[in-house]
């Protein structure tokens, strides 16, 4: 998809943003308190491709001064559980280059790093969510990003949110009262069936672990 700046309509600023929506579970809540909000996730919205990348670019602008944005860059290559294959560490968090996931996920966290520095040029506050486990604060740009911008790092448990099961978070947040969200918790309903992680032992004996059958479904959030 190609452009043209005659093409490009800023005259309905946009309320939130949301990027990586999965469910869309906090755009449909902006939209149902009257907000104008946007947060599809598709191929036209995949910042891996520069056409992707150009459209939420665009939408990053069309946010109004006061607004917010919330994203959630793929984080399966930034875990702990893919350790063993990305190489990531503390002292090497750019991973093994020569591994397309690797790149992807270094790719996708950069492109996000541009479009906060966008918004936070703008006037928009954001939040940035990755589990607690996650690398992706020691990507080199985003190391920029915070010498940059005022981020505030806050640890929640979804779990406290009606979340199924504890799943520790990190929420990375330019909003100065981002502790705030401690006000919205709610008694623990967790599903002990909820498998997160399975432990096993390989063929030589060797402890291993691997995602369970409710990872991928712990990416919605709680209502």
């Amino acid at each position: 998809m190609i452009f043209s700046v005659d093409t490009l309509d800023f005259s309905k600023p946009l309320d939130h943003l949301e990027l990586f929506a999965g469910q869309m579970s906090v755009t449909r809540a902006e939209t149902q308190c009257g907000c104008n909000g946007f947060g599809p996730w598709g191929s036209e919205m995949d910042l891996a491709t520069n056409a992707g990348f150009s459209n939420a670019v665009y939408k990053a602008c069309t946010l109004r001064e006061g607004g917010a944005a919330l994203v959630a860059p793929v984080c399966s290559s930034w875990v702990f559980m893919s350790r063993g294959s990305t190489k990531r560490s503390d002292s090497c968090p750019m991973g093994d280059l020569n591994s397309p996931a690797v790149r992807l996920g270094n790719l996708l966290t950069a492109r996000t790093i541009v479009i906060l520095m966008i918004l936070a040029a703008q006037g928009v506050w954001f939040a940035l969510e990755q589990p607690s486990s996650s690398l992706m604060e020691k990507h080199v740009l985003f190391q920029r990003l915070v010498g940059l911008v005022s981020i505030r790092r806050m640890s929640i448990m979804m779990g406290d949110f009606a979340g199924p099961t504890l799943k520790p978070t990190w929420l990375y947040s330019s909003h100065v009262d981002v502790q705030d969200i401690e006000r919205f918790k709610v008694a623990r309903r967790l599903d002990p069936q909820r498998e997160m992680v399975r432990h096993y032992q390989d063929g030589k004996g060797r402890a291993r672990i691997t995602g369970g059958s409710a990872l991928k479904s712990s990416q919605t959030y709680p209502r």
